[in-house]
């Protein structure tokens, strides 16, 4: 629905290819995140983005912690 060019929506997509396991997905889909985020000039996600990204290259999912 997106044709892949809404940052926020890869950057949810390529955590959820990592949760199931899918670390090749998650990479390739991350980076495509961070291209357009740098093309848009929203490097702020680019650059959280990239934290995640090396999660994935190391075949990790991202989680992100809940404290109440």
């Amino acid at each position: 629905l997106t044709n892949y060019k809404m940052v926020t929506i890869l950057d949810t997509l390529a955590a959820a290819y990592a949760e199931i396991g899918l670390f090749d997905k998650a990479v390739q889909t991350a980076e495509t995140a961070i291209q357009i985020a740098m093309d848009t000039e929203k490097r702020e996600w680019a650059d959280d983005i990239r934290i995640r990204l090396d999660l994935y290259r190391a075949q990790r999912p991202f989680r992100e912690s809940f404290d109440p």
